[in-house]
């Protein structure tokens, strides 16, 4: 298999990742996500609702990166 693709992240996608098995992750920030979404709500049932497109920034990470202070708190929310 020459590659495969996929987005988002989870512990073993990392720990894969840290051993070499994947090059990279596209990740976005499931805080932004979540407090969007409840902007949104609250909005909606104030002024009623609209249809909207809101877009996240996606960013390619790979291994030398997913420590950096950048990109940690997204990866590893948890932690």
């Amino acid at each position: 298999m020459a590659g495969l693709y996929g987005v988002g992240s989870s512990t073993y996608v990392l720990n894969q990742m840290d051993k070499g098995l994947i090059k990279g992750v596209v990740a976005y920030s499931s805080y932004d996500e979540g407090y969007l979404s409840i902007k949104q709500a609250v909005e909606a049932a104030r002024q009623g609702a609209k249809k909207e497109s809101i877009t996240l920034e996606a960013f390619y990470i790979e291994k030398e990166d997913i420590h950096s202070s950048k990109f940690e708190k997204m990866l590893y929310p948890m932690d």
